[in-house]
């Protein structure tokens, strides 16, 4: 930083003007060297208020910098989680086709089978032969005795 911009220019003209008006006929020589020695603490101190306050501002900026690097860090972390769960999500996406196959092929199968068992329980109903009733064996078999004597 220059010294103008500090305003270390404009001080040092109003030191002249004092040393000036210091060392006007009739002055006390110990009061110019206290101005003068006021002027120089008040000029350090505004330089080390100064200075303290780009202290401030560059830990600030430090501050923002290390939140802007945490808040990139959390951002990767969450583009990788996106992509993990994209992934799973795809897997599990053809899994569930894989899956709704499988059931269609069982379903499709089964239907196969139960009219497959249909078949079959009409193919055995009309095997059967009808047994006769204890009633009817009776008069058969008197049938089959009266022929026999």
């Amino acid at each position: 930083m220059s010294p103008s911009e500090n305003g270390v220019n404009m001080d040092q003209d109003k030191v002249h003007v004092l040393r000036s008006s210091c060392a006007a006929p009739g002055s006390h020589p110990l009061t110019f060297q206290r101005t003068e020695t006021i002027y120089d603490l008040d000029s350090k101190y505004r330089g080390a208020i100064h200075a303290s306050e780009l202290v401030t501002k560059d830990d600030e900026a430090r501050r923002l910098n290390v939140q802007i690097l945490l808040l990139r860090d959390d951002n990767a972390t969450l583009k990788d989680e996106i992509v993990n769960k994209q992934t799973q999500i795809k897997q599990s996406a053809a899994q569930c086709d894989d899956l709704s196959v499988q059931l269609d092929t069982a379903h499709d199968k089964c239907r196969g089978l139960e009219s497959k068992l249909r078949l079959q329980a009409r193919e055995k109903s009309a095997l059967k032969v009808p047994y006769p009733s204890p009633d009817d064996v009776a008069g058969i078999l008197c049938l089959i005795g009266r022929y026999t004597d």
